[in-house]
């Protein structure tokens, strides 16, 4: 958890910025970024009243949904990486198959 918090710059600034949640939700994190990564914007995590992790952009987006808090931040730097170089996940994927023997 100490390292997945190192790579997060958290932002007071943005704490402006003001999202509406359900009343029994709570956020586990302030407005943050990924270190190097500035590009990729600003995120908060809220964690809702049975436990589900979800990380938000500062655009107000949900991103990643998870479990464990570990998980979702990982998860959404990734979400976020491909979505900035457009990767689609079916780019040059092709499926084909031979069987072969006696059926």
């Amino acid at each position: 958890m100490i390292e997945l918090e190192e790579k997060l710059q958290h932002v007071d600034h943005l704490q402006r910025i003001e999202l509406d949640i359900h009343e029994f939700d709570q956020w586990v994190t302030k407005w943050s970024w990924y270190v190097g990564e500035e590009s990729l914007g600003k995120i908060r995590i809220k964690k809702s009243r049975f436990g589900l992790h979800t990380s938000v952009h500062e655009s107000g987006k949900n991103l990643v949904s998870g479990i464990e808090l570990d998980s979702v931040i990982k998860t959404t730097y990734c979400y976020l990486k491909w979505e900035r170089d457009g990767y689609d996940g079916l780019v040059g994927v092709k499926y084909e198959s031979v069987v072969g023997g006696k059926l």
